[in-house]
């Protein structure tokens, strides 16, 4: 959401930054995620852990910024445009998880 927020306010450079700034912090995540003991109660950690950063940095980036537009009478993308952004690339992760064979929880031998 921060890309395309980006995006349509005209910055396109901040929008690449922040693609490749969200593939990193997914990227640190996922390292993470296979440091701990494979549990569902790991899985829905992490999940969580990378929502509460992704509104973090949401606030403290366009906080000032989606206050001055909606000041001027901006309109914000919609809740279904933002779930479609979110479901999108979560297909495309599932997918190659499923391409590559790699499981969801690791099994132990």
């Amino acid at each position: 959401m921060l890309a395309a927020n980006y995006v349509a306010l005209g910055k396109r450079r901040f929008a690449t930054l922040a693609i490749y700034g969200s593939c990193a912090v997914f990227g640190f995540f996922m390292f993470a995620s296979r440091q701990l003991p494979p549990s569902e109660n790991v899985i829905l950690v992490i999940n969580i852990a990378q929502v509460f950063v992704a509104l973090l940095v949401a606030n403290k980036l366009q906080g000032a910024m989606f206050k001055s537009y909606e000041e001027m009478g901006g309109i914000y993308h919609s809740m279904s445009r933002a779930i479609l952004i979110g479901l999108v690339p979560l297909f495309f992760v599932l997918v190659l998880i499923n391409i590559f064979g790699l499981p969801l929880i690791p099994v132990q031998p």
